[in-house]
């Protein structure tokens, strides 16, 4: 979700009401989700997961963007942030994500998408290449026997060079994609 642990600290002491605004909509989806989540396909299931994560991050930009209190003011460039992180997430697989796509996006200048991200102890290229690593972890986690390629999983995720691609989840993780790939999807012990 992109959130300080300032923030997940405040979301969780943050009473949502589930009978109006936002928090009805997320409510009420996140209820048909549960009951009819069994029925769905995996990748109708993933689509929706990725729903559900959009819906909630709109709730949380908008429980932070009000005072203890309950009055509203608005923190703009925070909620911004957020969509801005949304908006990463929903594009991660275009390998031509870059910080001049997302600012023309928003409407904004490179320049306050860069300091947008300042508060956050890294740089918008650095986040959009974290959140591809991560989905390819993930991704290269669920393996299997019809698992897709290293190569193939990587380029699904915005990275078009395999040897860029290997290089950036050797220094993140300390392994190759295929190294990770073994030692996370091992045949279960008997």
């Amino acid at each position: 979700m992109g959130l300080s642990s300032a923030e997940l600290r405040r979301i969780t002491w943050t009473t949502v009401r589930g009978d109006q605004g936002l928090g009805a909509l997320v409510s009420c989806f996140l209820s048909g989700l549960a009951t009819q989540a069994a029925d769905c396909g995996p990748e109708v299931g993933e689509r929706l997961a990725g729903h559900a994560m959009n819906l909630l991050a709109s709730l949380f930009a908008e429980q932070l963007g009000h005072d203890g209190d309950g009055s509203a003011e608005p923190d703009a460039s925070h909620a911004l942030l957020l969509r801005i992180k949304t908006f990463i997430d929903e594009h991660l697989a275009d390998p031509d994500l870059t910080p001049g796509a997302i600012a023309s996006a928003h409407r904004i200048s490179v320049r306050y998408l860069h300091k947008l991200f300042q508060g956050e102890a890294t740089t918008v290229s650095r986040w959009i290449k974290q959140r591809r690593l991560e989905q390819c972890r993930e991704e290269l986690h669920r393996g299997g026997r019809s698992a897709p390629s290293v190569s193939a999983i990587a380029q699904r995720w915005g990275f078009p060079h395999p040897a860029h691609f290997t290089r950036a989840f050797r220094a993140a993780y300390g392994m190759s994609p295929s190294q990770w790939q073994a030692a996370h999807t091992a045949a279960p012990a008997r």
